[in-house]
């Protein structure tokens, strides 16, 4: 066993092998968690549970893909902060991940909130995080994002959309949908 300070937290780590108990999830790694220790800059070791850790060029953060629980997309992204996040910031790096995700949990949503929107009458799309999304962003379906007017109410919110080969779509924000909720650590 080795005692170490990592993240502000006291950190046992042990030499026991990991089991894995929840089928289909990563296998954690074996740690022990202390309380933070005073004066540190706290931050998140592993995946709270529900999510899963993505470790590679796009960096290491975790998500939760929900696909049953159809929702606004103001509700999905107070449902990720809630829980520690926000709304996936889609980029080049994270999207091919989540654009074959998505393919492959379809669930009775269809639809995926991502964390991208616009505030009308402005014309340009920003992240929840506060970056831009441009218009020729590689991964807008065809002919989006379209900023129509649906039935009185402007399309504003991002989404990956199942009919439109699982690539973003601007949506009402009030329709529901499933989410895609990222945490960074």
């Amino acid at each position: 066993m080795k005692i170490l300070t990592f993240l502000g937290f006291m950190v046992l780590l042990t030499s026991s092998p990991p089991t894995n108990c929840f089928p289909g999830l990563p296998v954690p790694i074996p740690v022990y968690i202390s309380q933070p220790v005073a004066g540190s800059n706290v931050g998140l070791l592993e995946c709270r549970l529900g999510y899963t850790i993505n470790d590679n060029e796009c960096g290491r953060f975790c998500y939760r893909l929900e696909s049953r629980n159809c929702i606004s997309f103001m509700n999905a992204q107070a449902l990720c902060k809630q829980e520690g996040g926000d709304l996936l910031e889609p980029d080049v790096c994270t999207f091919p991940l989540f654009h074959g995700l998505a393919r492959r949990q379809r669930g009775s949503c269809g639809d995926y909130w991502v964390g991208a929107f616009r505030t009308p009458p402005a014309l340009n799309y920003m992240t929840v995080r506060g970056a831009a999304l441009p218009d020729n962003f590689q991964f807008w379906g065809v002919n989006q994002p379209s900023r129509t007017v649906t039935a009185g109410r402007q399309q504003a919110c991002v989404q990956i959309e199942n009919g439109n080969g699982f690539l973003l779509n601007d949506d009402v924000c009030a329709n529901r949908g499933g989410f895609i909720c990222q945490q960074f650590i």
